[in-house]
């Protein structure tokens, strides 16, 4: 019915009869003849702006030596010198140069050319326009042309001598362009048709034939064929995807198949068994149901505690039920008797486990208190070492500070030992100075001893000379004692500057000297600091241990007192055990064994002695330890 409704399906599908291969092969050959259009405007385009850009520049460049060539037949009016500057342009029509007009510096239009005998309206208008004063050449573009107005070069004066027009012709330009796209066009079309023949050859040999062979399966699936094995389902593409769902659907239609042969088959087994277990319930449930009045009473024995219940022979299928309950019960009776040895050996090693772990606790007791004690003992001792440490350091700290004031004053001291020798090389360069300014006091009393001889010489007419002679010499000899007397004061500054270098330089060595005692000191407080510093360390990690070692012993005391405490615990749950167990009604060994059984002596185990001389005796009261007295302490 299935394979029937697929045909039917498969007969109403409608739309285009075209395969796979050629919708994708039209669909690929449509996309490239739009990008090829769209890739030959734009490369036509880029093309003309290319050659146009290249193209202006140079008509730029000719119309700029065209006006160098004609400039002076612009200026006295030579049309033949004019004409002969763009001759080569006017005999080649290739160049493009459809049209050239000059002005002089007056505005007058001294010539005008076009290749065509007849030219258009607006060339003819673009000729006649005067461009005007510029000071740099410029471009007109328009539909088909190009206009480039260029200044001529200046006269004498520094003014331009006139402009000149130049127009040019982008027909070709277009046309190049135009080619151009149409070639890469062509090219493109070339490998269009190569790489969809390519592709169609592909499609058909890697999906066409493919799907044909899926498709003709298919078509014998709808027949009924389910048998046959699935083509292409080794493929790692899609077409293997879709081979293989058709082979698990061709699996589940063969399961589906035999499991509804199976089905049919087991339906038939089970109806006669039907029939075969209806006689045979009947003649069970009389056995059944004298079983169960046996295990019945067998069963209430046990809720009253019997143990020695059992179940009698039952025969035939349930023999292995009355041995197995009878089997348990003895198992279970052996058990309870086993539990009530047990208990009884459990209560006598909790009594003596409570014993043991009564002796543990006081002694854990002891070792808490003497710890504690000993911990005491270290914090102060640990205090005053530390303190001892913080002293021994500010006494560093002090001695350094002293060092730095006795290092600064050295500083201080040689600075002033420079100072003394500056002054004293300067009394030096003073003295020299005034001995220098005491033999220009002698010239100057020379030559005014010389001035007074020539002016008494000369006789009246030298009088006035003589005076002021006589005045220079008075001055000169008051500069050479006023020099003199400098002299002997800076001779005894030098001497008493020289005391004053010698008494710094002495102190400066004083000071030395107790710069490098401080320094020693300095290093043996340091060293002290240190080792204080060492020992507060240590005793600290030492404190520490025995605290640890405290807290410990304290955990251990409660532990202790835990263990004791669930010891008697366990004694009292034994109890309820054997009063449980008392409960039950054995067989006469079990009986008899559970009575006559002796009660065992605990072991009784004696501590060791304590050495009074290794440790102390310590107070106690419950967990805390008490104060000791003096002479403990002194032992300790």
């Amino acid at each position: 019915m299935g394979f029937n409704l697929t045909r039917g399906l498969a007969a109403k599908a409608t739309g285009s009869s075209r395969s796979i291969t050629q919708k994708i092969a039209i669909t690929v050959i449509l996309i490239n003849l739009v990008g090829l259009v769209v890739t030959a405007f734009v490369i036509s385009q880029m093309s003309g702006a290319s050659q146009m850009e290249m193209a202006e520049r140079n008509w730029l460049k000719d119309t700029t030596q065209i006006g160098a060539q004609a400039a002076g037949g612009v200026k006295w009016g030579k049309t033949e010198a004019i004409r002969s500057a763009y001759e080569i342009f006017q005999n080649d029509p290739k160049l493009a140069l459809v049209g050239f007009t000059a002005f002089n510096q007056a505005g007058e239009q001294v010539d005008v050319w076009t290749r065509s005998e007849k030219p258009a309206s607006s060339l003819t208008r673009v000729l006649g326009s005067n461009p005007g004063e510029m000071a740099q050449a410029k471009f007109e573009e328009t539909a088909d042309t190009v206009v480039v107005s260029a200044p001529l070069p200046a006269g004498k004066d520094g003014v331009s001598l006139g402009q000149i027009k130049t127009v040019w012709s982008t027909a070709d330009i277009a046309m190049s362009a135009r080619e151009f796209a149409l070639k890469a066009m062509l090219s493109q079309v070339a490998v269009l048709v190569v790489a969809v023949a390519i592709l169609l050859f592909a499609m058909r040999k890697f999906v066409g034939r493919p799907l044909a062979d899926v498709n003709r399966r298919i078509g014998e699936l709808q027949a009924g064929d389910i048998t046959a094995p699935i083509p292409h389902a080794d493929k790692g593409d899609e077409i293997g995807v879709v081979a293989r769902a058709l082979t698990e659907f061709c699996d589940a239609a063969q399961m589906k198949l035999d499991a509804d042969a199976e089905m049919v088959r087991q339906r038939e087994q089970l109806d006669a068994e039907r029939q075969a277990n209806m006689s045979e319930s009947e003649r069970s449930s009389l056995a059944q149901r004298k079983v169960v009045e046996e295990l019945g009473a067998a069963l209430e024995k046990l809720a009253s505690g019997d143990l020695t219940a059992r179940v009698p022979d039952l025969g035939g299928e349930f023999a292995a039920l009355q041995e197995n309950f009878n089997r348990a019960l003895s198992a279970l009776e052996q058990t309870v008797g086993t539990i009530d040895s047990a208990q009884l050996a459990v209560k006598q090693a909790s009594d003596s486990l409570g014993s043991s772990t009564d002796e543990l606790a006081r002694r854990t007791e002891q070792q808490a208190a003497a710890l504690e004690q000993t911990a005491a003992a270290l914090d102060e001792i640990t205090s005053t070492v530390k303190g001892s440490s913080e002293q021994a350091t500010e006494a560093g700290d002090l001695v350094g500070s002293t060092r730095d004031a006795a290092t600064s004053s050295s500083e201080i001291v040689r600075s002033a030992i420079t100072a003394m020798g500056g002054i004293e090389e300067s009394s030096t360069k003073i003295a020299q100075i005034l001995k220098v300014i005491d033999d220009i006091a002698f010239q100057t009393n020379l030559l005014a001893l010389n001035a007074g001889v020539e002016a008494a010489r000369a006789g009246e007419a030298g009088k006035g000379f003589a005076v002021v002679a006589q005045e220079v010499r008075d001055l000169a000899g008051r500069s050479a004692n006023a020099a003199k007397e400098i002299k002997d004061l800076i001779e005894e500054s030098g001497t008493q500057v020289s005391n004053g270098v010698d008494l710094v330089n002495r102190t400066g060595q004083s000071i030395e000297q107790i710069e490098k005692q401080i320094v020693e000191v300095a290093q043996k407080i340091d060293a002290i600091s240190r080792a204080s510093r060492e020992q507060s360390t240590g005793l600290s990690q030492v404190n520490t241990a025995i605290n640890e070692m405290d807290t410990m012993t304290q955990k251990n005391a409660a532990m202790v007192q835990d263990s004791n405490a669930s010891s008697q615990k366990l004694a009292g749950e034994c109890q309820r055990l054997a009063d449980v167990v008392t409960s039950f009604r054995l067989t006469a060994p079990a009986s008899h064994a559970r009575a006559s059984q002796p009660a065992p002596v605990p072991e009784t185990r004696h501590a060791p002695a304590p050495r009074v001389a290794a440790q102390p005796q310590y107070q106690t009261q419950g967990n805390a330890a008490l104060a000791p007295s003096t002479d403990s302490w002194e032992e300790f």
